[in-house]
Formats: C-alpha cells, structure tokens, sequence
C-alpha cells in the first residue's frame, strides 16, 4: 500500500504509532470492493512503521486500524487496492477471505488449476534450461526460500543438484537467543 501511494502522488511518513502484531481495524467506508459493507471489524497482523498520511487522487480510506492508521485503501474507478496489513498470515483469520474475495470475485480469476499442475510445469521448465549432463549447484542456508528451490531443482534432475550449505551467520546468532530464551 505504501508504494502503491508513493508511487501515484500520496504521502507516506514516519508514523507517530507504529503497529505491530496483533490489531484491530474497522471497515470504514459505506461500500467497499474488499470487504463489503461497512461497520465489521477485523482483528489482522500489522507490521509497519511508517504510514500513509496523504492519498493520491481518487482514493478513498476503506478501513483503519482503531489506533487510526489507514489499513486498506482504493480506488475505484482504476481498480487499486492496497492493504497496510498481512492478510496472508494465520494472525489475520479473515485474511484469506479478503485475498480469496478480491482474487476471484474483484480480478475474475477463476480457480481452474490445482498446485501439482504449477508444480509439474516448473520442473519442465527447469529441465530445459538444465541439460542432461549438466549440473547445478545450489546455495542452502536452510531458510523457507532456498529449501524449496533445492527441493524443486531435485525433482527435476536428481542427483545432479550439488547444495552448499551457506551460514548466512543469522543461523548462530537466532540458535544462541533461543538458548538464552529457555533459561
């Protein structure tokens, strides 16, 4: 949201309150493309310091957070949206309605494919740019990011995948705060 407005003329500042975690925001406007009707309130997962403080033209607040900060905006008539919030995390249990309502019902997208077709045609993709005697060599550190690429790469040549674990050095230090944490 912030680069959306950024980027078409609005303001963004430091906030006077930053929010993070778990917040409440209020639907504000009379009708909105996300969310429906005003006058629900939903509990999300906030994570920001700096706020909008000025919309660009023609859009409209549609929610806010019961601190004040703008948390979801639009406009209309160009079909933008923004959310200051994570609507994909499980902290934010309605979430994934709102992402779900503004995929299929705002964009028209329609729900015609299942996860093993994405899957199947990335590995095809990567046996094409890997020849068949060639090999790769893959930087794991063991985070989210990298496991799945190892993983996906795998799939599609086998053993050709060569992984060099790399200690990004946040490894050590996130083992020795845990340990400090239980004592």
């Amino acid at each position: 949201m912030q680069l959306l407005v950024q980027t078409l003329g609005g303001a963004v500042e430091p906030g006077v309150r930053q929010e993070y975690g778990d917040m409440e925001v209020d639907i504000t406007a009379p009708s909105s493309a996300l969310y429906g009707e005003a006058g629900e309130r939903q509990s999300v997962w906030m994570s920001h310091g700096d706020e909008v403080v000025r919309l660009p033209e023609g859009f409209e607040v549609v929610a806010r957070s019961v601190q004040g900060a703008i948390a979801a905006i639009e406009h209309r008539e160009k079909r933008f949206y923004g959310l200051q919030y994570h609507p994909e995390v499980t902290h934010s249990p309605q979430g994934m309605e709102t992402l779900r309502h503004f995929l299929f019902d705002v964009c028209g997208i329609k729900a015609d494919w299942k996860m093993q077709d994405v899957l199947d045609e990335e590995i095809k993709t990567i046996q094409s740019m890997v020849g068949p005697d060639e090999h790769v060599i893959c930087a794991l550190s063991g985070g989210v990011d990298s496991t799945v690429a190892a993983t996906l790469v795998h799939n599609a040549i086998g053993d050709r995948l060569h992984c060099v674990f790399v200690d990004n050095g946040l490894l050590g230090r996130a083992r020795r705060e845990a340990t400090s944490a239980s004592r």
